[in-house]
């Protein structure tokens, strides 16, 4: 997987976070998966096509949904309802959306989709394609959001 395909995606997150979340974000350790094994968690599950097709999978801890969706509803949100799921969703759009804009720049193509919001006690994902590089956010409010990337370099 081209390093020009995650960098893109970690700029955005970074940019996005800091600003609409106002949190710092640092990275964690880098690693490749065989599979998505979720536990109490939000997915935001974006597709992407164009010069490369792929998914990328925003995975977030409940707790950290909850704070996530305070932080855009600016109020204080405990259970995560149809619109504090969306607010999270939200996030997941933006950050993609800029990763669009970033690709652009360096003359690649993209076409991202809508996200697709999944919430469960335990998920279990299978990788559409060879490998899923996983990449920890580590947020500066002593959360976390995983973002595992799945690309197929054409």
């Amino acid at each position: 997987m081209k390093v020009d395909y995650i960098n893109p995606f970690l700029t955005a997150s970074q940019k996005i976070i800091k600003t609409v979340l106002r949190l710092d974000m640092a990275l964690g350790t880098l690693s490749v998966k065989g599979s998505h094994d979720l536990n109490e968690i939000i997915v935001i599950i974006i597709g992407v096509k164009g010069d490369f097709a792929g998914k990328i999978s925003f995975c977030i801890p409940h707790e950290t949904a909850c704070k996530i969706a305070s932080i855009m509803m600016e109020k204080k949100v405990t259970r995560l309802d149809d619109i504090s799921k969306s607010a999270v969703g939200e996030l997941g759009n933006m950050i993609l959306g800029r990763s669009g804009i970033i690709f652009a720049n360096h003359g690649i193509n993209v076409v991202i989709s809508p996200p697709t919001i999944v919430q469960a006690k335990r998920l279990t994902i299978s990788p559409t394609y060879k490998q899923i590089v996983n990449i920890p956010l580590n947020l500066s409010n002593n959360t976390s959001i995983d973002i595992e990337i799945e690309i197929n370099d054409k």
